[in-house]
């Protein structure tokens, strides 16, 4: 009788520590998924920003150049007209640097090339973070898990392109390589 206490002892205890095991298992794969879609979500909200704070930067340094612009055009009038000199002196007075270079220009095409470079990094991110977490959804046992426990699938990002990219995505082809300046 002493050795079938023991023993049903000793099952109950293993019974009760797969239990637990069980548990933290699924746990931690609830607490693991959690964690994952907050990490896409929030990257999707950093790549949204980045995307914005692209075209503010781009749009505001446009003005500047087109500012510029108007200042030449209205510097060469001037020239035309027979009051140049004076025209010349306050441009030169006022913004030294810019009066006939080009520098506004390359400051623009640098900026538009250095906001499109971080934008493509917070969204390349932004899909390794997805890759992630569709990994994780797939393994075998999380996977399992998380479709027991009702845990939706997050929808993959939606990366944001052109009309010309999906075309050539769609058709495998792009020939045109012309720049429309």
């Amino acid at each position: 009788m002493k050795y079938l206490a023991i023993g049903a002892t000793a099952i109950f205890a293993g019974v009760c520590v797969l239990a637990l095991v069980v548990i933290g298992s699924v746990v931690s794969t609830l607490n693991t998924d959690t964690r994952l879609k907050n990490a896409v979500q929030t990257q999707t909200a950093v790549r949204d920003s980045n995307f914005d704070k692209m075209w503010k930067v781009i749009e505001q340094k446009a003005t500047v150049t087109k500012a510029s612009a108007k200042t030449r055009v209205d510097l060469v009038k001037a020239l035309i007209e027979g009051r140049g000199a004076a025209m010349v002196k306050i441009v030169h007075e006022s913004n030294p640097e810019s009066a006939f270079s080009g520098k506004d220009y390359e400051l623009l095409s640098g900026a538009i090339e250095s906001q499109r470079q971080e934008f493509f990094r917070e969204e390349k991110f932004l899909l390794s973070k997805y890759q992630e977490y569709a990994n994780y959804r797939e393994g075998a046992i999380s996977g399992t898990i998380l479709n027991l426990a009702g845990r939706g699938k997050l929808l993959p990002p939606i990366t944001i392109t052109s009309d010309k990219t999906k075309k050539a995505a769609e058709s495998g082809e792009d020939n045109d390589t012309k720049l429309d300046i």
